[in-house]
């Protein structure tokens, strides 16, 4: 059977978007025959149940983190593996080339999923599904020269649902619907910050979807200030994401990993920065007219974002633009289908 290890973590400082993309990962793995372990310091329960519901291992971590006893503690897990390991998968910041190198010995091939580009890497395939600026050249001189680069949107790691739900979409050409989504975490609150806004009034009456993901630590608050509220309808911990996408007319959301499953179904984003690794995508999807950005969340105008909604919904051709340019950009997504990078390592990549 094809072994493959996944180190990647997740906590409500850091989100849920990294072990999402590998748990969708890990899925498209198993359905060619791969046996796959997640390697993670300590982890929300509800994701360590959903890891294990889909049928994947986990090996849990001491929490602190320290580089090379990380690797160290990685290595005695690996050994402990009859079979040798086919695939080490990487989505996470802290680890580079000095980590890779420890533990290069003991797996047959590497794979980096980044955002950054900011550190040296040692590993045979390295994706990364963002969109900015120079993206070809974003990784020379990171990477060795025979590592196989997946760059751009169209490698982004979306759920078979998405892909499903294609046929659906319709370019948006109104603005009756809002999704408000902020990830797993949502650490900074900018979900509360926009409920209270609806509540206010200082946001235009339009009807509001509210996605509150499993590790929110304010979901009961959330939930008490839009119980009363007809035009809000709140979705703790959704299951059915690709539904309410194809709901909305826009999104009020920040510019994550998730950024990629409403550009494929063709929902507009007024993007708020909650990370320092969303403000380069951010920027590139403003200039592009892919997206509208608020800028960081703590300057974040409430009334700003109130006129602009409506002068959206007195403009609908404004979104209607826009929606059909991100419809363009996943073009070749749609196509595809499947990751590109899933198809280059079991068509003779890690032979």
């Amino acid at each position: 059977m094809f072994e493959v290890v996944i180190r990647v973590d997740a906590s409500e400082q850091i989100g849920l978007g990294h072990i999402m993309r590998c748990l969708t990962l890990a899925d498209m793995l198993k359905q060619r025959g791969a046996s796959t372990t997640f390697i993670s310091r300590p982890l929300p329960q509800a994701i360590y149940v959903q890891i294990k519901k889909h049928g994947h291992k986990i090996r849990i971590l001491r929490d602190k983190f320290i580089l090379l006893e990380d690797a160290d503690a990685v290595i005695q897990i690996l050994h402990s593996f009859e079979a040798v390991i086919d695939l080490l998968i990487i989505d996470q910041y802290e680890l580079d080339y000095v980590w890779e190198r420890c533990i290069r010995p003991y797996v047959k091939h590497i794979a980096v999923i980044d955002d950054l580009a900011n550190r040296r890497h040692d590993c045979d395939f390295l994706l990364d599904q963002n969109f900015v600026e120079n993206m070809e050249g974003r990784y020379n001189k990171l990477v060795p020269p025979e590592c196989q680069l997946f760059l751009g949107p169209k490698n982004a790691l979306l759920r078979q649902e998405f892909y499903t739900n294609i046929e659906k979409v319709q370019p948006r050409n109104k603005v009756d619907s809002a999704l408000v989504s902020f990830g797993g975490s949502d650490p900074t609150g900018e979900t509360m910050k926009i409920v209270r806004a609806i509540r206010k009034g200082i946001l235009p009456k339009l009807h509001y979807s509210i996605v509150i993901g499993g590790a929110n630590a304010r979901a009961k608050e959330i939930e008490d200030q839009c119980r009363q509220l007809k035009n809000i309808s709140v979705h703790l911990n959704a299951q059915n994401m690709s539904e309410l996408i194809l709901e909305s007319d826009i999104c009020i959301g920040s510019p994550g990993i998730s950024t990629w499953e409403r550009c494929i179904l063709g929902l507009p984003s007024i993007h708020i920065i909650v990370a320092d690794n969303q403000l380069e995508t951010a920027f590139a999807l403003e200039k592009a007219g892919l997206a509208w950005n608020m800028g960081w969340h703590n300057d974040v105008n409430l009334d700003e974002l109130g006129r602009l909604i409506t002068s959206l919904q007195q403009h609908p051709e404004h979104v209607e633009k826009m929606s059909r340019r991100i419809i363009d950009l996943m073009e070749s997504a749609v196509i595809c289908k499947v990751n590109p990078m899933i198809d280059a390592i079991f068509e003779g990549g890690t032979s």
